[in-house]
């Protein structure tokens, strides 16, 4: 059965296949729908307010 985000009930659980992400699945994810430094550069998000 799909599922969509509206579909969703707030307090509701459920259970997904787990799914593992790496550093490099991140800052390519990054890359490419969040370019700003601090999200794909290590030492630039260090110095980061969050």
């Amino acid at each position: 059965m799909v599922r969509y985000y509206e579909d969703l009930e707030v307090g509701e659980i459920y259970k997904t296949d787990n799914y593992t992400v790496s550093k490099e699945n991140i800052i390519t994810f990054a890359e490419q729908f969040d370019p700003q430094p601090f999200h794909i550069d290590e030492e630039i998000a260090q110095e980061s307010i969050i």
